[in-house]
């Protein structure tokens, strides 16, 4: 199934478990085929942003993974927002500097697959 086809039906997606939604946004990233403006994208995006806020996320891989998505995407505003939500539940020092790291990227221009 393409992307376009799996981005259309953003109500079902946004019931898949969180480390699926994850796996799709960083295949969305990878491949560069959407932006953070696309309101299928947004969708599953807003989704997954609110359950990481309300503290449904909690492991560290499934924030970090966020991190790098929402960086991907050039949210550094979501990605700021999370960051206390990170802090609580990544326990590993090493882990939170990759957030930090993540969080300064989403200023730069270039093709986040390739760091």
């Amino acid at each position: 199934m393409r992307n376009s086809q799996v981005l259309s039906e953003g109500e079902q997606i946004s019931a898949l478990p969180v480390a699926d939604r994850l796996q799709l946004l960083t295949a969305i990233v990878q491949h560069g085929k959407y932006d953070a403006s696309s309101p299928e994208l947004k969708q599953v995006l807003d989704s997954t942003i609110s359950e990481a806020r309300e503290g449904l996320v909690q492991s560290s891989d499934d924030l970090l993974h966020l991190a790098w998505v929402l960086c991907g995407l050039k949210q550094k505003e979501a990605l700021r927002s999370l960051l206390p939500t990170m802090k609580r539940h990544i326990e590993s020092p090493e882990l939170i500097v990759y957030v930090v790291h993540y969080l300064r990227m989403a200023d730069v221009k270039g093709d986040l697959a390739v760091h």
